[in-house]
């Protein structure tokens, strides 16, 4: 047997097993089943049709077919594979159990992969006919490579002839991936002969599936011979995703059959987003079998709407066999239906024929519409032969050309960055260019850094050199740390400078220490910004370590703004720690850590933060009052302002008044604690702030009040009711 009698194993399959599977509620002999999953006692009430011929009939004419065969290798010198395939069945079907099992062992030794799948199928089918437990049982012994599809074909078989014990079969397997596989052909089988057990199966089965695609598999089967009622069956699905699945394979199938007769049903489809996806399924499928006759189908439609609908589903299919017609079709519409008919159009034309398709699109009238169509179909070309799209640019107009590089040759970098990166030094003009190649080297470093440097050092020392070059060394850094400090070795000047901030960024998180003796190489104007974003970036991963590493450059330009950094890090997941930290700042910076941590305390425990902010060195008092205040007035403005009251006066009390004075609602009390103040200036942002939030919260008459209480001059009135505080 060769590979096509695997098509023929599985026909035959379900074909000799059709009259054993159908199923009936009238049963004489319900089977009983215990399931070891601590289910109940269960029966699912079924019988078999009788069939049309007898056990023993059947048995008489396999003993005449075949009769001289007696071992596999036998049946693989006939001449062809459905002889084959009909020899082996004849002689599985007169085996006993002990025969069928030296079959099987012989067939074990067939090269063929797909070849010893369907014999080894064949034969377990027939297993399962005679005694199903021990077929299981030899399978699971033999531990093929194949026993997922052995698997699938006799559960398949002993679902048809006796679902009860086919579940209990599957059940007492141990092996997770076998018992699903089990599982899976016996709710397959289940599906297609009788659904209303679907459920019932499902729940005494140990492994789960996904429901709704079973479902929607067999009702698709079973739109082969009554599409109509599976499509009703499909809409009733209660399931959201089974129904949607249902109706697209029903789609399908009614398509083969009667495309004009599914789209006369689509009408009768209540929900609008269901009848366009079965439309569409529909259209596309009868396109691609006739397509003649479904546009003939679309243009008689008397709708205008739906019509231009259905040409923007068809179009593009259509397209694949008559594009020139397709295209006239689509310049027959109007508006945004046209618009997009084009570009469907147009687009799979390129990808069968750029020439043709690129002459269309030059004799379009539209200007506009010409630019966005050759826009299309350069991303299209470019992705799928860059090469092609590079003579393809050659041949557009200048403006066409220049708009198109920057979709193209960032493609073209991919597969030659040689030849991308010299087209845009030799082809583009000096006011695109800079974007361009900065576009392409982004690529042209992943595909080739060698090439990339090349073309690198023939920019001038620009910006975006410098940037350039701090990319590049992060692609370099991939090859290690050596091949990084061999490679920075090379370079000097501008050049090294990007290039050790580039590679000291990309090592910082695997090898911190290469990152550090790469920073300490940098002119010490170069540090600040470096030790900056690699301590940064150290800190989100692990800040305890980010600090240890950091301390090495204590003195060095920038060492306090990036400690300054890491602290905050630290001050989002534990704001106490960052507070005993920030005492290694100081002044502007120890202030600004002080307020974050402390915020972030008071989100959680205002009452110990306020505590704390209370008693705080003086030197950072204010800061930490202040940011307390903005928290805790937003989270409990009650609680925040009998704290905020009974603060000793000074610059901390002002400040806290200020975060109060934005949510504060009675204009009386707000302009006492306003006037109680001890800075003008401090005062001036509170008067600011309340008037903003009582015009807000309680209109213009509320805030002009309480502008008269705090008795706000002309100049300080004029500039509020300047501004929008929408």
């Amino acid at each position: 047997m060769n590979k096509a009698v695997v098509v023929t194993t599985m026909i035959v399959i379900g074909a000799l097993g059709f009259g054993v599977g159908r199923w009936s509620l009238q049963a004489d002999r319900p089977a009983v089943l215990t399931t070891s999953g601590g289910n109940d006692s269960v029966a699912y009430e079924y019988q078999r049709e009788p069939p049309s011929i007898s056990q023993s009939e059947a048995l008489d004419h396999r003993a005449s077919n075949y009769a001289q065969l007696k071992k596999v290798d036998a049946v693989l010198e006939l001449p062809s594979d459905f002889s084959q395939t009909e020899a082996l069945y004849a002689l599985a079907g007169r085996a006993s159990q002990a025969e069928l099992e030296t079959l099987i062992l012989e067939s074990v030794d067939i090269i063929n992969r797909y070849d010893r799948s369907a014999a080894i199928q064949i034969l377990f089918s027939r297993y399962a006919e005679l005694a199903p437990d021990d077929a299981v049982d030899f399978l699971v012994s033999m531990k093929l490579d194949i026993d997922d599809q052995v698997f699938g074909a006799l559960f398949e078989a002993w679902t048809k002839a006796d679902l009860n014990g086919a579940v209990a079969g599957a059940n007492r397997l141990t092996n997770t991936r076998q018992r699903k596989r089990a599982s899976h052909a016996i709710l397959t089988t289940t599906s297609r002969y009788h659904q209303g057990l679907l459920d019932q199966v499902a729940a005494d089965l140990k492994s789960s599936h996904a429901l709704e695609y079973i479902r929607s598999e067999a009702i698709a089967i079973r739109a082969n011979s009554d599409p109509q009622r599976a499509m009703q069956e499909a809409l009733a699905s209660e399931n959201s995703q089974s129904r949607w699945s249902a109706v697209v394979r029903v789609a399908r199938v009614w398509a083969r059959q009667d495309p004009a007769a599914a789209l006369q049903y689509s009408a009768g489809i209540s929900n609008q987003n269901m009848r366009d996806q079965f439309v569409n399924q529909v259209l596309n499928r009868w396109v691609e079998d006739d397509p003649l006759q479904a546009m003939q189908y679309i243009n008689a439609h008397p709708n205008e709407q739906e019509r231009n609908q259905m040409l923007q589903s068809s179009l593009s299919i259509y397209a694949q066999s008559q594009p020139g017609d397709a295209l006239l079709i689509a310049q027959g519409l109007s508006g945004n239906a046209k618009t997009m008919a084009l570009q469907q159009v147009l687009g799979q034309w390129a990808q069968d024929d750029i020439d043709s398709a690129m002459g269309a699109i030059n004799s379009l009238d539209n200007r506009i519409q010409r630019g966005n169509l050759i826009s299309m179909v350069g991303q299209t070309l470019s992705q799928r032969d860059p090469t092609k799209a590079l003579a393809w640019l050659d041949a557009l107009d200048s403006d066409s050309r220049t708009n198109q590089l920057a979709t193209v040759l960032p493609q073209l970098a991919h597969h030659d960055p040689r030849r991308a990166l010299e087209y845009v030094m030799a082809n583009m003009p000096d006011g695109t260019r800079s974007q361009t190649m900065t576009q392409v080297m982004r690529v042209a470093m992943m595909t080739d850094p060698v090439v990339a440097q090349d073309y690198l050092n023939q920019l001038p020392d620009s910006e975006q050199r410098h940037q350039l070059y701090e990319q590049l060394a992060g692609h370099v850094s991939r090859q290690g740390a050596d091949a990084t400090l061999q490679w920075i070795g090379t370079l000097s000047g501008s050049s090294k400078t990007h290039a050790i901030k580039g590679a000291a960024q990309a090592l910082a998180s695997g090898d911190p220490q290469a990152s550090a003796s790469l920073i300490a190489q940098l002119p010490e104007h170069a540090v600040a910004d470096v030790l900056h974003s690699v301590s940064s970036n150290m800190g989100y991963r692990d800040p305890g370590s980010a600090l240890v590493w950091l301390e090495q450059f204590n003195g060095r330009a920038g060492y306090d703004t990036a400690l300054q950094g890491v602290i905050q890090t630290v001050a989002r997941t534990d704001p106490q720690q960052a507070l005993t930290l920030s005492m290694k700042l100081q002044g502007e910076n120890r202030s600004s850590v002080t307020q974050m941590a402390v915020g972030r305390w008071s989100s959680t425990d205002p009452a110990g933060a306020a505590g704390w902010a209370s008693r705080a060195d003086p030197a950072v008092r204010s800061a930490a009052i202040q940011g307390v205040a903005q928290s805790w007035v937003q989270s409990d403005p009650v609680s925040a302002e009998r704290w905020i009251v009974s603060l000793p006066d000074g610059e901390g009390k002002d400040q806290a008044l200020i975060a109060l004075a934005g949510t504060a609602n009675d204009p009386g009390r707000l302009s006492g604690y306003i006037g109680s103040m001890s800075s003008d200036e401090l005062r001036v942002q509170a008067i600011t702030m309340a008037y903003a939030g009582l015009l807000r919260r309680q209109g213009e008459q509320s805030a002009s009040d309480f502008l008269d209480r705090v008795g706000a001059d002309v100049a300080l009135r004029d500039q509020l009711s300047r501004q929008d505080w929408r």
